[in-house]
């Protein structure tokens, strides 16, 4: 369990073990953008501008070493999918490294 700023109560954390499959070996540094994230073209974006920035700002900071979190949330249809493929490709651009995943 970990106390985290802005939470009651103390969370749950969990540990996740990962090794690369054959046709994984691809992408940046080895590693392949999320299948969801590259099935969405990586376009010009148009708006969202405090979220791009906050991203650009966390990639920054992955850049000079500081590992980073980024989370997305909201109701359905609202863009998260675009908004993360956004970073995935900026971030898969200068040869860093992501995750994807989501809460069931």
């Amino acid at each position: 369990m970990f106390e985290l700023k802005g939470f009651p109560e103390p969370v749950e954390a969990f540990s996740v073990s990962w090794a690369p499959l054959g046709e994984e070996a691809s992408g940046a540094g080895g590693w392949p953008l999320p299948a969801l994230l590259r099935s969405v073209p990586p376009v010009s974006y148009v708006g969202r501008v405090d979220q791009r920035a906050a991203l650009e700002e966390a990639l920054v900071l992955a850049r000079d070493g500081a590992r980073q979190v980024v989370l997305l949330s909201g109701e359905p249809g609202i863009g998260k999918t675009r908004l993360s493929s956004y970073g995935a490709h900026r971030a898969h651009a200068g040869g860093l490294r992501g995750l994807l995943g989501r809460l069931l």
